[in-house]
Protein backbone atom coordinates (compact mmCIF):
# COMPACT_ATOMS: atom_id res chain seq x y z
CA UNK A 1 0.00 0.00 0.00
CA UNK A 2 1.44 3.18 -1.26
CA UNK A 3 1.57 5.54 1.74
CA UNK A 4 1.14 10.19 1.49
CA UNK A 5 4.72 11.60 2.68
CA UNK A 6 2.43 12.83 5.83
CA UNK A 7 2.24 8.89 7.11
CA UNK A 8 6.01 8.32 5.88
CA UNK A 9 6.66 11.47 8.32
CA UNK A 10 4.19 9.68 11.19
CA UNK A 11 6.01 6.47 10.93
CA UNK A 12 9.50 8.15 10.81
CA UNK A 13 9.05 9.80 13.86
CA UNK A 14 7.19 7.42 15.63
CA UNK A 15 10.18 5.25 15.50
CA UNK A 16 12.45 8.05 16.61
CA UNK A 17 10.44 8.73 19.43
CA UNK A 18 10.86 5.24 20.54
CA UNK A 19 14.49 4.51 19.92
CA UNK A 20 15.44 7.98 21.13
CA UNK A 21 12.86 8.40 23.93
CA UNK A 22 14.19 4.77 25.51
CA UNK A 23 18.31 6.00 24.68
CA UNK A 24 17.64 9.19 26.06
CA UNK A 25 15.91 7.58 29.11
CA UNK A 26 18.80 5.15 29.44
CA UNK A 27 21.32 7.93 29.57
CA UNK A 28 19.17 9.88 31.85
CA UNK A 29 18.57 7.18 34.48
CA UNK A 30 22.31 6.18 34.21
CA UNK A 31 23.59 9.92 35.05
CA UNK A 32 20.98 9.92 38.33
CA UNK A 33 21.76 6.25 39.37
CA UNK A 34 25.43 7.47 39.35
CA UNK A 35 25.21 11.27 40.70
CA UNK A 36 25.81 8.41 43.91
CA UNK A 37 23.08 11.12 46.02
CA UNK A 38 20.68 9.64 48.26
CA UNK A 39 17.78 7.48 46.78
CA UNK A 40 19.42 7.40 43.64
CA UNK A 41 18.46 3.94 42.54
CA UNK A 42 15.16 4.63 43.03
CA UNK A 43 14.94 7.86 41.11
CA UNK A 44 16.92 6.36 38.50
CA UNK A 45 14.39 3.50 38.70
CA UNK A 46 11.54 5.43 38.27
CA UNK A 47 13.08 7.41 35.36
CA UNK A 48 13.97 4.76 33.68
CA UNK A 49 10.04 2.82 33.66
CA UNK A 50 8.53 6.21 33.13
CA UNK A 51 10.92 7.33 30.38
CA UNK A 52 10.41 3.93 28.63
CA UNK A 53 6.62 3.44 29.14
CA UNK A 54 6.36 7.15 27.55
CA UNK A 55 8.49 6.37 23.93
CA UNK A 56 6.26 3.13 23.95
CA UNK A 57 3.07 5.01 24.62
CA UNK A 58 3.83 7.37 22.40
CA UNK A 59 5.20 5.43 19.46
CA UNK A 60 2.20 3.44 19.86
CA UNK A 61 -0.60 6.08 19.49
CA UNK A 62 1.94 7.50 16.10
CA UNK A 63 1.40 4.26 14.84
CA UNK A 64 -2.57 3.76 15.91
CA UNK A 65 -2.70 7.30 13.68
CA UNK A 66 -1.22 5.53 10.78
CA UNK A 67 -2.70 2.29 10.66
CA UNK A 68 -6.18 4.28 10.83
CA UNK A 69 -5.04 6.52 7.84
CA UNK A 70 -4.57 3.18 6.09
CA UNK A 71 -8.03 1.15 7.22
CA UNK A 72 -9.43 4.78 5.86
CA UNK A 73 -7.82 4.96 2.44
CA UNK A 74 -8.89 1.10 2.21
CA UNK A 75 -12.42 1.78 2.85
CA UNK A 76 -11.96 4.94 0.26
CA UNK A 77 -11.17 2.33 -2.26
CA UNK A 78 -13.42 -0.09 -1.55
CA UNK A 79 -16.61 2.40 -2.28
CA UNK A 80 -14.96 3.84 -5.19
CA UNK A 81 -15.20 0.37 -6.79
CA UNK A 82 -18.66 0.29 -5.93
Amino acid sequence: MKRTKIELLLVCTAWMVLVGGILLTILVSKGFFESQIEMAFPQALLTLVGGVGFSVVAWALLMQVVRMSDRLRKLEEKIEKL
